[in-house]
């Protein structure tokens, strides 16, 4: 065959995107198993952050175990539908009117309770998602953890920092007279120190990511206020 042909250039590169391409796929299918074990054990990870039990890949699971003692799922008005820790763990989050699976991972750490759920919602630029714990009185948010898919370098993205999850830690759900939830509220200029009990401070240059963190947040806590009447 002559090489300087156009067919054989046309061959050659078809050739070449058909091995190149069997071989990705076969990559990814021997790289999914451990593909999804690393997104188990991030995910263990996080649920563990939320209350103040740092781990690593090797460790997670084996912490997990000790520090969940239960994991369910319930439905919108709070009834238990799920009473598995594999299946709860696999369920992800699913807000609706009728059919909500709002997945709750009970924890334990120094004799105290926690009640860690799954958050989703939407940043500036894509989703964002993560963790919050919640003390035994379920009113107090004792940890949280966020992460996201596109938001800004250097402003949106600082919601997966320590110092900007740090702010939530001991916020109320609940009104100073328990009977209403509040939850979190965004502050411009430094203005959260005017509302102890709710008040946050938003990131710098970045509100608008800052807010989809609070609509988030109180979105998927108030989902969870049925439970939280019957865990209290």
């Amino acid at each position: 065959m002559n090489v300087q042909n156009n067919s054989y250039t046309v061959i050659y590169a078809s050739i070449m995107v058909v091995a190149v391409a069997a071989i990705l796929t076969l990559l990814s299918f021997g790289l999914k198993d451990r593909q999804q074990a690393n997104i188990d054990n991030e995910k263990r990870q996080n649920i563990l952050k939320t209350v103040n039990v740092e781990s690593t890949s090797d460790n997670a699971a084996q912490l997990f175990e000790q520090t969940v003692k239960e994991a369910i799922v319930v439905d919108q008005t709070g009834k238990v539908i799920v009473s598995d820790k594999n299946e709860a763990f696999n369920t992800a989050i699913d807000i609706t009117e009728n059919g909500s699976k709002l997945p709750v991972f009970k924890c334990e750490k120094d004799g105290k309770t926690f009640y860690v759920v799954p958050l989703k919602g939407a940043g500036l630029w894509g989703k964002i998602w993560g963790y919050a714990s919640i003390e035994s009185d379920c009113n107090t948010i004792a940890g949280v953890v966020f992460d996201h898919e596109s938001e800004t370098p250097g402003l949106g993205d600082k919601i997966t920092t320590k110092e900007f999850q740090q702010l939530f830690v001991g916020k109320k759900l609940y009104d100073e007279g328990g009977s209403e939830l509040k939850g979190v509220t965004v502050y411009k200029g430094g203005l959260a120190s005017t509302d102890p009990l709710h008040g946050i401070d938003a990131l710098s240059g970045a509100t608008l990511t800052s807010n989809g963190v609070q609509n988030m947040v109180n979105d998927c806590l108030r989902a969870y206020e049925p439970y939280f009447k019957t865990a209290k």
